[in-house]
């Protein structure tokens, strides 16, 4: 059990993490936003009761930067919610898809196709955006009765909002400093909130998870 471990951190999630909780959700991802050497840590998910898009697209990028910038050492836990519906959402959400470092993880479910939501995707450049922005677009069209001319509107909108992204990240990387920017870095930073909020705005007890480079266990 992960209590059992010596960790450099524990990072906890409790409760809820709606739009209006974001920055809350920043206050407690602090360690891992700044973290820049490798680390043992705790990722304690087991109070989280629910986490918004908001929220969890900021989480989706940490775990990414630690991951690219190699800050994930053996013997890292995610301890998973105790709720079994959060538990399931993570999963569904694809929070830990694609992670080599987490590995492959069993679903205590069958999957279905999304319909009215679409799970965490990541988009780097002017070559991404246009489908993500699409395929929002579709999953608030198949929740909510859309003519054409509101389903247009809210593609451009999700349009500008993918590119302010991409814009603000390549000004960040542009930067004279030797360092490529990360979450830690203000203008890459607030184009995570920028992206984050403008979602939020247009819309079984589990054991704890070892991180490896092997496929984790339960």
């Amino acid at each position: 059990m992960a209590q059992q471990h010596q960790f450099d951190l524990v990072v906890s999630l409790r409760g809820g993490y709606p739009f209006d909780q974001v920055e809350r959700a920043i206050r407690d991802l602090e360690p891992l936003i700044q973290l820049d050497s490798k680390a043992v840590f705790n990722l304690d998910l087991s109070g989280l009761a629910f986490i918004g898009p908001t929220s969890l697209a900021l989480l989706e990028a940490v775990l990414r930067r630690l991951e690219e910038d190699r800050l994930i050492a053996a013997g890292t836990f995610i301890t998973f919610p105790k709720s079994p519906l959060t538990s399931m959402y993570l999963h569904r959400m694809d929070l830990f898809r694609g992670m080599k470092t987490v590995g492959t993880l069993d679903e205590p479910f069958t999957r279905k196709k999304a319909v009215g939501f679409r799970p965490c995707k990541e988009f780097k450049s002017d070559k991404d955006y246009y489908e993500v922005a699409r395929e929002l677009t579709d999953a608030l069209a198949e929740r909510v009765r859309t003519d054409g001319m509101a389903k247009n509107a809210i593609y451009i909108c999700m349009n500008e909002l993918t590119e302010n992204v991409i814009l603000t990240r390549t000004r960040a990387s542009a930067d004279s400093r030797p360092h490529r920017a990360t979450p830690n870095d203000s203008a890459s930073r607030s184009a995570l909130l920028t992206w984050a909020k403008g979602l939020g705005a247009a819309s079984r007890r589990t054991p704890n998870t070892p991180i490896s480079r092997a496929t984790c266990k339960r």
